[in-house]
């Protein structure tokens, strides 16, 4: 039987590290459009965002902003999305706690 190995060089890693900066980390938001080139403060929340949201900062990629189908729903999966966001980098990110959630907010431009 043959087995693969897999490539070990700093030209594959180069490879997949410049595939990475490609792949947006999509956010969620419920009750806001928003549009290239504009910066202002925007609030998620639910475990997931906020933990794409932390990886989006960890890593400095952009993410997508993507808009709701229903804003009711604490975890929407990628069907209660619309297909068409924004994207954008994180320029301030702070978690704040209100009461039992934590909500991340920051400052976006397009």
């Amino acid at each position: 039987m043959n087995t693969v190995e897999p490539m070990k060089t700093s030209e594959n890693q180069s490879v997949v590290a410049s595939a990475l900066e490609d792949v947006l980390v999509l956010l969620p938001v419920r009750d806001l459009v928003l549009f290239p080139g504009v910066v202002l403060p925007i609030a998620i929340q639910g475990k997931r965002a906020l933990a794409a949201a932390q990886e989006a900062v960890r890593t400095q990629r952009r993410v997508g902003l993507v808009l709701q189908k229903d804003p009711t729903i604490e975890e929407p999966e990628i069907e209660g999305l619309h297909q068409v966001g924004t994207a954008a980098s994180i320029v301030r990110y702070r978690a704040v706690h209100h009461g039992r959630r934590w909500h991340a907010s920051f400052d976006l431009p397009g």
